[in-house]
């Protein structure tokens, strides 16, 4: 099944284009997708579900055998990459348990459309009727990591849903005594992608120069400014150390399903500023932090709280509190009661 687009522009490479199997063959779902720039590359993972990639082969040929030497009472599929789709066709859907922790609709719509525009919406909803269709009403257990998850997918009383929230290490991530300095200093930590709403980063960092802020994450194609320290990939202990320092996080994934980082945030005793859409936000429930809608409201709250920065006291307790009742031994103690592992 494919993408048609108009092929008013005579860019015949981009007529006919495999997409994740959504939509019916020769459906014109939106004249203008040839304007949006897609490359070959970005359409190549996007087709995983047809199954019939040069990949399929060999990958399903290592889940045969990983399966047969191992002797598993059962199996949690914790991805729906490359890996998670061979691994659900070799367990067979109505065996499988799986774990949806991204809102994949979004996430696949927003990188073809590039802003939240008609296109964005067409792809959306077909990403979703294809998940439902394929994945979440064929399995055994689907395991969302939140209840936001629920409105994302679009689900209401599928008997085969349960919910796994992820923990923290609060070992790793612990409070750490700060540096006595005059700046403040905001931490963002995560894929640089439109999906993360990193489009208006700059325009946040420039409404707000007498901030410190420290970008952790992919962000090396972008023209920082000055105010911006850019740290790129850091393993978990620095990334620990960076998050400890920082007086607050922000957290921008409006269609993050839940938020570790911004969990690993809390751990270290951080508040966190949270898009009002995350699951995230639910959590903190402006004990230790707040959440926000918009770019200007996001500048309020940063600007409120480097006023009020020697009251932070409480909310950073109340942050390492929070995250002291939602640890990794706790998750896992749930996981295994959910699937009946003794």
């Amino acid at each position: 099944m494919n993408i048609l687009v108009d092929d008013s522009s005579k860019i015949a490479e981009i007529k006919r284009r495999p997409f994740l199997s959504l939509i019916n063959d020769h459906e014109l779902v939106h004249p203008d997708l040839v304007y949006h720039g897609i490359s070959y590359k970005d359409a190549f993972y996007l087709d995983a579900w047809n199954g019939d990639r040069e990949w399929f082969g060999d990958a399903e040929r290592k889940c045969r055998q990983f399966v047969d030497s191992i002797d598993a009472k059962q199996i949690l599929v914790a991805t729906q990459s490359f890996l998670g789709f061979a691994m659900a066709f070799v367990l067979g859907r109505e065996n499988v348990s799986i774990c949806l922790h991204t809102h994949y609709a979004a996430f696949y719509a927003i990188r073809i459309a590039g802003a939240e525009n008609d296109l964005f919406h067409v792809l959306e909803n077909k990403i979703m009727e294809r998940l439902k269709q394929v994945i979440i009403k064929s399995a055994k257990n689907v395991f969302l990591v939140s209840p936001a998850s629920k409105r994302f997918f679009h689900l209401n009383g599928e008997s085969n849903i349960q919910i796994f929230t992820p923990g923290v290490d609060t070992v790793l991530f612990k409070p750490i005594e700060k540096p006595a300095r005059r700046s403040f200093r905001c931490l963002y930590a995560g894929r640089w992608s439109k999906d993360k709403g990193t489009g208006t980063f700059v325009e946040l960092f420039n409404r707000v120069p007498d901030v410190n802020w420290i970008v952790i994450g992919n962000e090396a194609d972008t023209k920082l400014p000055p105010n911006v320290q850019g740290l790129g990939t850091l393993d978990q202990h620095a990334l620990a150390r960076e998050i400890g320092l920082s007086d607050v996080v922000i957290f921008y994934g409006k269609w993050d399903t839940f938020g570790l980082v911004a969990l690993e945030a809390l751990s270290c005793g951080v508040p966190v500023l949270a898009h009002a859409e995350s699951e995230i936000s639910r959590i903190i429930e402006d004990k230790c932090g707040f959440s926000f809608r918009t770019v200007d409201e996001l500048i309020g709250l940063v600007q409120i709280l480097m006023a009020e920065k020697h009251n932070l006291k409480e909310m950073r307790s109340e942050a390492r509190r929070t995250a002291e009742s939602m640890t990794w031994s706790r998750s896992i103690e749930t996981l295994m009661e959910k699937m009946n592992i003794g």
